[in-house]
């Protein structure tokens, strides 16, 4: 009876802590009159993020 007791506890904190990840929403104000940003969105922490401004003709 203890070891079910065991299991039950190891697998709700595996669960807890898998699930406690930050998460970080990356949003960029950008003129699309003058181009465009790729690589914002949703990033998990400790990763890295690359982001590009692509300038438009005449930029």
């Amino acid at each position: 009876m203890k070891k079910i007791y065991l299991i039950i506890a190891t697998v709700l904190i595996l669960t807890i802590t898998a699930g406690c990840t930050k998460t970080f929403d990356v949003k960029i104000e950008y003129d699309t009159d003058m181009g465009t940003v790729e690589g914002f969105g949703e990033y998990e922490e400790g990763s890295q993020v690359n982001l590009a401004a692509i300038p438009n003709d005449n930029y």
